[in-house]
């Protein structure tokens, strides 16, 4: 177990230029990351767990409400789950 878990999955940007086929996939991957997955980072953080997100995404329904939220412009937001 480790006292903090920091989790960045790539989403995808809203610029009209596609990245390459190779960058594509990766991406495609990071979003098919199962709830399981999830559930798992968050048992594993002794203290804390902080989710990456693009700014619109929904929170994860899998997981208890965040702690709280800090926003990073109008791109991204991280969700921080503080364990009891």
């Amino acid at each position: 177990n480790f006292d903090v878990i920091y989790l960045d999955p790539m989403f995808e940007h809203t610029n009209t230029a596609k990245p390459k086929i190779e960058m594509q996939v990766i991406r495609l991957l990071a979003h098919m990351l199962p709830e399981t997955d999830w559930k798992k980072a968050y048992q594993c953080a002794k203290k804390r767990l902080i989710i990456k997100q693009n700014y619109k995404s929904p929170i994860l329904g899998c997981l208890p409400k965040p702690s709280y939220q800090v926003t990073n412009g109008k791109k991204s937001r991280y969700d921080v789950y503080i364990k009891p």
